[in-house]
């Protein structure tokens, strides 16, 4: 396995970026974009968004999204990484 795969939509509404909205902004009509990224390579994998944005707006969704990512990415990789340990240890008490 190369990386911890995550991904992570956000959108904007009233002049604001917003990670990860619930069905009441997200049905505000503004843009959303949604990333799926290799988090530790930094490497996007999958891009998507419904709408036209200026350059402005979809650099500042697409960073809070790419953040997103990078953020359970790590968080994820700290869960994998104590299992591991816990396995570890449980094979050692044997």
């Amino acid at each position: 396995m190369k990386d911890i795969v995550a991904g992570c939509a956000a959108g904007y509404l009233d002049g604001q970026a917003l990670l990860d909205m619930n069905y009441i902004e997200d049905g505000g009509g503004g843009p959303d974009v949604v990333v799926g990224m290799h988090t530790n390579l930094d490497n996007i994998i999958l891009l998507q968004s419904d709408a036209k944005v200026s350059t402005e707006v979809f650099e500042e969704v697409m960073e809070l999204a790419s953040a997103g990512c990078r953020a359970v990415g790590e968080y994820m990789r700290g869960v994998v990484v104590e299992h591991a340990r816990s396995l570890g240890r449980s094979t050692n008490a044997k």
